[in-house]
């Protein structure tokens, strides 16, 4: 009998890890309840709209969700996961939290995490933590397997230009594609540069994932695109600022 592959094997031969249980569903369903407390007393207390999500905590300014998003993030069967993968000192790059309200069109396209293409990339994955169902129709997240080995290069380089073209689509075998269904409370973990996308929430309740960007110490700050982190498993920040809460954006209705 083949012995079952580990966490990173997985990883490492398709680019993600799939279906690992993090919270308990009653534990989900407390974190988004907590979420929409926190968000209704945000916006009641801006007078009715709630727009500036981002948080940059070296700026100082102290931030509702912080506390919220530092617990998920640094929660120990999550970050056991990653640091299998990544070692055992493990950083926050940044933190998302993604809410797609019910009956969208929101569609994100096919896109990477990062244009980089340097060996540190290695480094640095993605968790993807369903608070709420993540299938089909509640628009969860498609991958395509084998894609972190692929060269989609575009010519776009930064950042801000993820989105893959035509061409690069054109690398990807649609049938290497993975829709999986996650429970509420399990995660998904995926390399920076595997290929993934997901549809628009055509259920009747919101559809919330918090989204953490893990990475080694060892990775550049160029190559992170980042010069600060915040460490949840070890001290060694390497070259990074320490942080002692993760940088959020919450990306959503207001």
């Amino acid at each position: 009998m083949t012995a079952p592959l580990t966490v990173r094997d997985a990883f490492e031969a398709d680019g993600f890890f799939l279906g690992l249980p993090v919270l308990t569903e009653a534990e989900a369903a407390d974190a988004v309840a907590s979420l929409h407390a926190l968000e209704q007393a945000e916006i009641a207390r801006r007078g009715g709209r709630w727009t500036e999500r981002d948080h940059r905590p070296w700026e100082g300014t102290p931030h509702p969700l912080s506390d919220w998003a530092h617990q998920l993030a640094a929660h120990p069967r999550l970050v056991d996961a990653v640091s299998a993968i990544l070692g055992p000192t493990v950083l926050v790059r940044n933190a998302d939290v993604f809410v797609k309200d019910p009956a969208g069109d929101e569609d994100i396209a096919w896109h990477l995490d990062t244009r980089r293409t340097d060996p540190d990339v290695d480094g640095m994955l993605t968790a993807w933590l369903a608070l709420t169902p993540g299938r089909r129709r509640t628009g969860a997240v498609e991958y395509a397997r084998g894609s972190h080995r692929l060269d989609l290069s575009d010519g776009a380089s930064t950042r801000h230009q993820l989105t893959l073209d035509r061409r690069a689509m054109a690398s990807l075998d649609p049938a290497s594609f993975v829709r999986p269904t996650t429970p509420a409370g399990h995660a998904n973990l995926h390399h920076f540069r595997t290929a993934h996308r997901s549809g628009p929430n055509r259920d009747t309740v919101r559809r919330v994932a918090f989204v953490v960007r893990y990475m080694r110490p060892d990775v550049s700050p160029e190559v992170a695109e980042s010069g600060s982190a915040l460490a949840v498993r070890g001290t060694d920040h390497g070259a990074f600022l320490p942080l002692t809460e993760p940088p959020i954006t919450w990306t959503g209705p207001t």
